[in-house]
């Protein structure tokens, strides 16, 4: 082979080879492209997921500021107006209840009607009887106040994940 065959031939096979190169790369584009679009985008960093594992995959941290806590989306709730800041924390788990806060009740007490008859001098003798057209005298009866205002649980139902964080 001379060596102006061997120049062109090896200008064809680079040619070639840029060619094969070229449709390899714009094959494996569109082949990543389509991959990607089925596996979706993917997760921004800053992300926070609840996982059902011990520990956070791969790639992700635990989000701290989760930890023990029930998570609420920031804005305004739309049935109270209550607006919520973005890293605000709120809540207790365990409050005792305060007066204020018991919904609006009544309680009642009566004492039994009480036959009164004078049995001597200095004494008089008293037994519960309602028989009509003597004289009963009814006392109202003292409330005992009641309860030790000890905390109570104040979560609805609930299941503990673990929350991560994109890194």
């Amino acid at each position: 082979m001379k060596k102006g065959e061997m120049m062109a031939r090896d200008i064809i096979l680079a040619a070639l080879g840029a060619m094969i190169a070229a449709m390899i790369g714009v094959m494996a584009e569109r082949f990543f492209s389509a991959f990607s679009s089925l596996l979706g985008p993917p997760v921004p960093s800053g992300a926070v997921v609840a996982f059902g594992h011990e520990s956070c995959p791969e790639g992700w941290e635990s989000y701290v500021l989760g930890s023990g806590r029930f998570l609420l989306g920031s804005g305004k709730d739309y049935t109270t107006g209550e607006s919520y800041e973005l890293h605000a924390e709120g809540g207790i788990a365990r409050h005792p209840l305060r007066i204020e806060e018991m919904p609006h009740h009544n309680h009642s007490a009566d004492g039994r009607g009480f036959l009164v008859r004078v049995t001597g001098r200095d004494t008089v003798h008293a037994q519960t009887d309602e028989t009509p057209g003597e004289i009963n005298i009814r006392q109202g009866l003292p409330m005992v106040p009641i309860g030790e205002g000890k905390p109570h649980e104040n979560m609805p139902p609930y299941l503990v994940v673990n929350f991560c964080q994109k890194k």
